[in-house]
């Protein structure tokens, strides 16, 4: 058993050691801000609340020549009539009103080929950015041969441990998203921060190869079109897309069973990749338990020396540098994660929008 235990976590340091550390040594280009049409995207339902607090920031913007659509898709409470009367005082802002909901998939594959735009970027209602420059600094990271930016979609800090957690594996979702695209294996991003060229997006046909899926509207794009080097990503803090954290537990679980069910659809590399990752950490986590108490503890302990020596700059850069003190508990509760998330593949879910 001891073996299994160390074969396990070898191969699971290598991802945090050669893999993620890559991130830590990265260092944010400075790309000059190209001429595009853009066209910022968002799909809403029922998120009058969440407008009302969020959107005005997103329209007032310190770019230039940009225009938004917001796409209201059903919506049964203000969010329509509050659009139309917050419309008379921005004449960059269309709308458009789908009657009956049709999903927020379906509503931006309908609304995917927006006129007269040179670049799409994604995000949503429930979403405060973090300064005027966020439209500016998702542009800039085009560069020249860019035909997608990754940004960060952090959620904000509040005391609760579901809400630590949830934190924690954001920042690790991130972390391997960012790691993978810098090693030219670009897997998946997230769509309260993303964006993208019209011509990458026509190329594709839009959303239409996976609309039986509610999720997969950011991830399964970025999986569909991305290559070695068409994938830039953008880790300025004032790029940040900020969200409230699941308020409980089964919150938490529910979101992430739809999400984690898409994976399914990347290809096989990178399903390959991030089941060796997650299985390796829970055969280590949960054969420790088998081995003499000082042993272990002593393998525990390298283990996560070696994690935060290589990747501390990780948790700084993206600005979750509070959860270094929580991480030896966090990094065995992502065991847990893993082991209890892997039964969303067997286990039928209810579907929602």
């Amino acid at each position: 058993m001891l073996l299994v235990v160390i074969i396990s976590g070898v191969i699971n340091l290598a991802f945090w050691l050669f893999l993620f550390s890559g991130f830590s040594r990265h260092r944010q280009a400075g790309f000059n801000l190209p001429e595009k049409k853009v066209w910022l995207v968002l799909v809403v339902r029922n998120e009058y609340n969440n407008l009302k607090n969020n959107l005005q920031a997103l329209l007032r913007q310190n770019t230039k020549h940009y225009k938004t659509m917001i796409i209201d898709d059903g919506s049964t409470d203000e969010t329509f009539p509050w659009l139309q009367k917050l419309k008379e005082s921005y004449d960059h802002l269309s709308i458009k009103r789908i009657e009956e909901s049709v999903g927020k998939k379906k509503a931006l594959h309908d609304s995917l080929l927006v006129p007269e735009s040179s670049c799409v970027i994604f995000t949503d209602g429930d979403c405060t950015c973090s300064s005027s420059e966020w439209l500016n600094l998702m542009l800039s990271a085009f560069g020249e041969r860019h035909q997608m930016v990754l940004g960060y979609g952090p959620l904000n800090r509040k005391k609760t441990l579901i809400s630590i957690f949830a934190r924690y594996e954001t920042f690790l979702t991130a972390l391997q998203y960012f790691s993978y695209a810098l090693a030219g294996i670009p897997y998946m991003g997230v769509g309260r921060n993303l964006a993208y060229t019209s011509e990458i997006l026509k190329s594709t046909g839009g959303f239409s190869a996976h609309l039986d899926l509610l999720s997969g509207d950011d991830d399964l794009m970025v999986n569909a079109v991305a290559r070695k080097n068409n994938v830039g990503i953008q880790t300025d803090p004032k790029s940040f897309m900020y969200s409230d954290p699941p308020e409980n537990l089964s919150a938490f679980i529910r979101q992430k069973r739809r999400h984690i069910t898409t994976s399914v659809r990347y290809k096989m590399k990178h399903q390959v990749l991030l089941a060796v990752f997650s299985f390796t950490h829970v055969v280590f986590y949960f054969s420790l338990f088998l081995i003499e108490p000082l042993t272990a503890f002593g393998l525990l302990a390298v283990r996560i020396i070696l994690i935060l020596s290589f990747n501390y700059r990780a948790f700084v850069k993206l600005k979750e540098s509070d959860l270094l003190w929580w991480f030896p508990v966090l990094d065995f509760l992502m065991a847990v994660y893993y082991l209890t998330m892997s039964f969303s593949f067997i286990v039928p879910r209810k579907k929602s929008w």
